[in-house]
């Protein structure tokens, strides 16, 4: 009985650590566009580094500094914050990401994104 239990235990535990390694956790995820109308500049793109960092830029209208945080990543999700001095162009707080393959669910303070994966903006 005890080996079953074993046996279960270490299939559920290996299977959710295989799933959690096919995900690319580093990349960029961006929503950042030209609006039609004005050709203002808005969205928001995020590097996820390993060390792990991400590197945050908002625009709504004029693109915010970009800036450097310290991240977390827990199984395919990413925490970090944004501090009140901050010019990233985002409310200050805490967020959390959740990546999988084709984009980033972006939830924070006052706000909720999805980002898709893709090259920079800026390339």
């Amino acid at each position: 009985m005890k080996t079953n239990l074993f046996l279960i235990l270490f299939f559920v535990l290996f299977s959710a650590s295989t799933n959690a390694e096919e995900i690319e956790m580093f990349g960029v995820f961006s929503s950042f566009h030209k609006n039609p109308t004005s050709g203002d500049l808005v969205g928001t793109e995020i590097h996820v580094l390993p060390h792990p960092v991400v590197v945050i830029q908002g625009s709504e209208g004029h693109a915010g500094e970009p800036e450097l945080f310290k991240a977390k990543i827990l199984g395919n999700n990413v925490l970090f914050k944004i501090p009140e001095k901050s010019m990233t162009g985002l409310p200050p707080g805490y967020y959390e990401a959740t990546i999988n393959q084709n984009k980033m669910i972006l939830v924070g303070p006052r706000y909720k994104r999805e980002l898709p994966r893709k090259t920079s903006y800026w390339e």
